[in-house]
């Protein structure tokens, strides 16, 4: 017979905000919920078919965090949802071969919205992702394990449809959608060479196209972009390929064994990403833009390089490991000063392409038995970019030199402790530090009309202040102590125990006192909530 499992969840707060937040968040509204279904079904010993679900809605209400071409809300309203449907039939043809066919398709869409201004806004955009994938596995004998398949992908993206429909003083502004088609194929093997030495080496080749209807500018020859360089549009008909790109993904994994408590691992991979995500921002929002390959916009390639070190003591209570790494990226994206890419057409001529390279090492002690359980490790990690572009008398970022980017943080700290005195309580501490990230400050000033701008003439030049924090849960476990068909537990936890004020992002406002940084926080004070989950056995 079937299978079913399924979990849900929900969250409700607006209540909270309402009784206790101080005065200036008592506007603000957060609530999601999600739902996942998994169906197991085993006609024979030979075949097996599952399905899976999942569908999750997010809503969160806050005061003045969003605004479009100078249209300031008073109040916005984020909406964003994801829907995912996934299929899956193992076949073994014997004891040596099997093979595994997976359908998947993902719809991802954010709506965002100020409903309460003669400038109404009511934005739209939205991802739908296709999947399908053949998987093989061959076992010859107990050296040699061979994997291979194929795989099909195609990405439709509404990059943004704003006041569609809307009756508003703010125009209806229809960015068109994007079309894009990967296929890719694969062949990997893992040789065990003797018992304390295996290697594992593939290849995978991936073409990508972007397909049409569309339209492609054309600039002028030796011009850096712009509206002002164009000199040609050219029509792509439905299904017309208007730009395709393609190349070779090695893959190395070795893994060697001193003794039977240690392990060397080596790991080599290349990565080609034709789907990135475009943002000139940190704020929290699901506003971003997504954009596939085109025939501006190069993919992302990816070398990585990894070695580490682990050891178990103790009769495997205790582990400890060191990794170190180093990523080499091409054709990565940054924006040009004042770029405006929400609702640009012409998005290319808002984007610098250039490089980046990420490096650093992670060291960490885990106890994996007994009443008391956790881990604690530090990482030291650094990532830079250098943009040049095509032009780089105009379009070089920082002087051409290279720079942190918004996710160099050099050092991180993180520790758990997890209490388990009786089979039905349970206590835990989470803390976690690091470095704050990089962001622009203003090195100078200028005066139009009496009021003062900031001049930005490096990018992340600064940084704001460290990030730490203190987390405590407490769980009961089947609190009536009775052997039924379900069983349930509540989860009490604080977030952010001793109220840490941790800035999220820092900008800049004009005042009549100057400019005046500012810091935003998400969650500066103690979070308390309380859940209760069940299960049927």
């Amino acid at each position: 017979f079937p299978v079913t499992i399924v979990k849900a969840r929900g969250s409700f707060n607006d209540f909270l905000f309402k009784m206790v937040a101080p005065d200036n968040l008592k506007n603000i509204r957060a609530n999601f919920m999600d739902i996942a279904t998994k169906i197991y079904y085993r006609p024979n010993n030979k075949n097996t078919i599952s399905f899976s679900n999942y569908f999750s809605y997010d809503y969160y209400r806050v005061d003045s965090l969003f605004s479009l071409e100078n249209v300031v809300a008073k109040r916005t309203n984020f909406d964003y949802g994801h829907q995912n449907f996934a299929v899956h039939w193992n076949h073994y043809f014997s004891p040596k071969l099997s093979m595994m066919l997976s359908g998947t398709t993902t719809f991802y869409n954010t709506k965002t919205y100020a409903p309460d201004t003669v400038n109404t806004i009511n934005l739209l955009s939205s991802i739908k992702y296709n999947n399908i994938h053949a998987s093989f596995d061959y076992i010859p004998n107990d050296k040699h394990k061979l994997n291979f398949g194929v795989s099909g992908t195609s990405y439709k993206i509404m990059p943004g449809r704003l006041n569609e429909g809307v009756a508003s003083r703010v125009s209806t502004v229809i960015i068109p959608d994007e079309q894009s088609f990967e296929a890719g194929i694969y062949a990997d093997e893992e040789f065990k060479v003797s018992e304390k030495f295996t290697f594992q080496a593939g290849l995978r080749y991936s073409q990508y196209w972007q397909i049409g209807a569309g339209t492609v500018n054309e600039y002028a020859s030796n011009q850096m972009p712009s509206l002002g360089t164009i000199t040609r549009k050219i029509n792509y008909a439905p299904g017309e390929v208007m730009a395709s790109y393609g190349g070779f993904e090695p893959r190395l994994t070795m893994k060697y064994s001193i003794g039977k408590d240690a392990t060397v691992k080596f790991g080599y991979n290349r990565m080609q990403q034709f789907f990135q995500l475009l943002s000139n921002n940190t704020t929290p929002l699901p506003t971003s833009r997504w954009k596939t390959a085109s025939a501006y916009i190069k993919p992302q390639k990816s070398d990585f390089v990894s070695l580490g070190l682990f050891k178990t003591f103790n009769e495997n209570v205790y582990e400890t490991s060191l990794e170190t790494y180093y990523r080499d990226v091409q054709n990565t994206l940054d924006f040009v000063s004042g770029a405006n890419l929400q609702l640009n057409p012409n998005i290319e001529t808002q984007l610098v392409t250039g490089k980046g390279k990420a490096y650093g090492f992670e060291l960490m002690l885990q106890k994996k038995k007994g009443e008391m359980t956790g881990w604690i490790s530090y990482t030291y990690a650094r990532a830079f970019s250098q943009m040049v572009g095509d032009f780089p008398e105009v379009q070089s970022i920082n002087g051409g030199n290279w720079f942190p980017t918004n996710y160099d943080k050099p050092h991180t700290f993180n520790a758990m402790i997890n209490m388990t005195p009786t089979p039905h309580h349970s206590f835990s501490f989470t803390f976690a530090y690091n470095t704050g990230r990089p962001f622009s400050s203003p090195s100078g000033l200028y005066e139009i009309g009496g009021k003062r701008y900031p001049v930005f003439s490096e990018r992340n030049n600064d940084r704001i202040r460290d990030y730490h924090r203190l987390d405590f849960s407490w769980t009961i476990n089947n609190p009536s102590m009775k052997h039924v068909r379900w069983e349930g537990s509540w989860v009490f936890t604080v977030y952010n125990l001793y109220g840490r004020k941790n800035p999220y992002s820092l900008f800049f406002k004009s005042t009549k006192y100057g400019i005046q940084p500012y810091e935003l926080s998400v969650f500066a004070s103690p979070f308390v909530s309380l859940t209760y989950n069940f299960k049927f056995l």
